[in-house]
């Protein structure tokens, strides 16, 4: 008899990572690992060779190994779903954002395949709140280029509060407010939850969002703090130079920030050094002064928070 499992299996196809999950016989939600034993699959394509094209935590760190790597690497692909020219060119192809999306999607259905025996077949895909009938229909047509029978396209907003209603049935007939701040997008959405507690029915009431605001942007400015330490130390500017030259310290200096960044929730101040064209620098930053460069970030989710609770307020709901 065969192992393979059949079920109907829910798809965060994100901005930076990936995961995929069941509801098991107990009927709680198990993540399937990947291949690498990770919950996540981050959401990066790299393209090696004209025959083979890498997903994941690899491709995403093949951007650190030369410009020409760096130049081969794909990812926050879901920010350019709504754009109908961006296309990404590698060994004389072009490639759709849909068919980026399709080669996430099939990592993570191969390897739910390989590491756990799921014959994922039928699936239903989040997005993101703010996601318009031009990317919704493209990310279901990424999971149909593969052959995924996808039942659904659900709001990632709805998703969280069935999830949450469903450890939490005393919140029926309730309103809620999920805040979601991705790794590229960002959505803030009011919730009701209905009082049936024979069903789990939620209904949106409104969503604010902003699809170029997430964690990436705290990342970036790391980055720069990076590298304006690094030209008051040595007296050179990295970024004064030729684009090409600098292109593999620029993403080195993402991966870097983003992994310290981790680090500073559980420790008070993370070092760095940072070298280049025979200059080095020894940085220091501390949580505190991350909070600051990134003060203005967070506000801005905020002032989209308070505007949609004035709207939610105009629609009767508080």
């Amino acid at each position: 008899m065969s192992n393979e499992k059949k079920h109907v299996y829910g798809i965060d196809l994100g901005t930076t990572y990936s995961a995929i999950a069941f509801i098991n016989e107990y009927g709680k939600a198990d993540i399937i690992k990947n291949s690498e034993g990770n919950a996540i699959t981050a959401s990066v394509v790299y393209f090696e060779n004209a025959s083979n094209i890498i997903v994941g935590e690899t491709a995403k760190e093949a951007g650190r190994q030369s410009k020409d790597d760096a130049a081969r690497v794909v990812d926050f692909v879901k920010r350019q779903m709504s754009n109908k020219d961006y296309s990404f060119e590698a060994f004389g192809k072009e490639y759709s954002p849909v068919e980026i999306s399709s080669m996430i999607l099939k990592r993570i259905v191969n390897d739910a395949k390989e590491t756990a025996g799921h014959d994922v077949k039928d699936v239903v895909i989040t997005y993101p709140a703010y996601f318009g009938e031009l990317e919704r229909t493209r990310t279901r047509q990424a999971g149909e280029l593969i052959g995924l029978n996808v039942i659904e396209i659900l709001d990632e907003p709805v998703a969280a509060a069935l999830n949450y209603g469903l450890e939490k049935p005393d919140i029926k007939g309730h309103n809620i407010i999920v805040y979601d701040l991705g790794g590229g997008t960002f959505d803030v959405t009011v919730i009701r939850i209905g009082n049936d507690p024979n069903k789990d029915e939620v209904t949106v009431v409104c969503t604010e969002g902003d699809h170029q605001l997430g964690g990436k942007d705290w990342d970036n400015r790391i980055s720069q703090y990076y590298l304006d330490k690094f030209e008051e130390q040595t007296g050179f500017d990295i970024r004064s130079s030729d684009p090409e030259e600098i292109h593999e310290t620029i993403y080195n200096l993402r991966i870097i920030a983003e992994k310290n960044k981790k680090t500073l929730t559980s420790r008070e101040s993370v070092g760095q050094k940072v070298a280049y064209g025979g200059n080095e620098a020894k940085i220091e930053l501390t949580r505190r002064q991350f909070d600051e460069m990134t003060e203005d970030l967070l506000d801005r989710t905020l002032i989209l928070t308070d505007k949609l609770l004035e709207t939610a307020k105009e629609k009767g709901v508080t």
